[in-house]
């Protein structure tokens, strides 16, 4: 998860044809998970390795749904506990009834 939220999606054009295109900045990625990027023998970094950033994801999706989980069964338990007080409050605040 904390490979994807450093990820920066970019805009950029191709300079080889000038069209617009949407991806990650390869000197950006090398930074935050160099096994993503591509170098060439030199060490200077050329691409992304986009075809690994799949498993990247499919991880944080995974943390990101066991996150999810815990947060439900707290908001269970917590309405639960706030279904009681409410119960608790309105048995309270009726006026009690004396007899003559």
């Amino acid at each position: 998860m904390e490979i994807v939220q450093k990820l920066r999606p970019i805009s950029f054009t191709w300079k080889e044809v000038g069209t617009r295109d949407i991806g990650l900045g390869a000197e950006d990625v090398a930074q935050v998970a160099p096994s993503l990027a591509i170098t060439n023998s030199d060490g200077e970094v050329e691409g992304v390795k986009y075809e690994r950033l799949n498993v990247v994801l499919i991880n944080a999706i995974q943390q990101q749904q066991r996150e999810l989980k815990t947060l439900r069964e707290a908001n269970s338990a917590l309405s639960a506990r706030l279904e009681a007080v409410e119960k608790l409050l309105a048995t309270k605040s009726k006026p009690e009834r004396r007899n003559p």
